[in-house]
């Protein structure tokens, strides 16, 4: 008797990827984009100085012409154009941290530090530090 035979046969469904894009916190995601944008915009300046050019430009065409540039490297980083967000937040929040438990844990962290910092702005002795600094001035 075969071993396979005796077992039935269960099929195997694809389990449902869960969207882990959604446990990333957005620091991380501004982060990552701010980065592509930024080798976006190397990329287009370095594109642009192999046009030549027929007359000097004014300042004020550099400058115009700087934030085209930025807007251009904006618009190609967008929605992930280049892939290289995807691969930065692959590097610095791995997809083990990419779940509901640890998204809640970074929440509950972050609410905690900006209490403590209220806080500390808002002690009393930190008060009376504050307003003898003012007083000796």
């Amino acid at each position: 008797m075969e071993i396979n035979a005796a077992r039935p046969s269960i099929p195997v469904k694809p389990q449902k990827s869960e969207n882990s894009e959604q446990y990333i916190p957005e620091p991380y995601k501004k982060v990552a984009k701010g980065m592509e944008s930024q080798f976006a915009q190397f990329m287009v300046e370095q594109m642009q100085k192999t046009v030549k050019k027929t007359t000097p430009e004014s300042s004020a065409e550099r400058y115009y012409n700087s934030l085209i540039t930025q807007k251009r490297a904006d618009r190609l980083s967008d929605k992930g154009g280049l892939g290289i967000q995807k691969m930065i937040l692959n590097q610095v929040y791995p997809n083990r941290l990419r779940n509901k438990i640890t998204y809640e844990a970074y929440k509950q962290q972050q609410a905690s530090l900006l209490q403590k910092r209220d806080a500390i702005k808002m002690s009393p002795s930190r008060q009376a530090e504050i307003t003898k600094g003012k007083e000796s001035l």
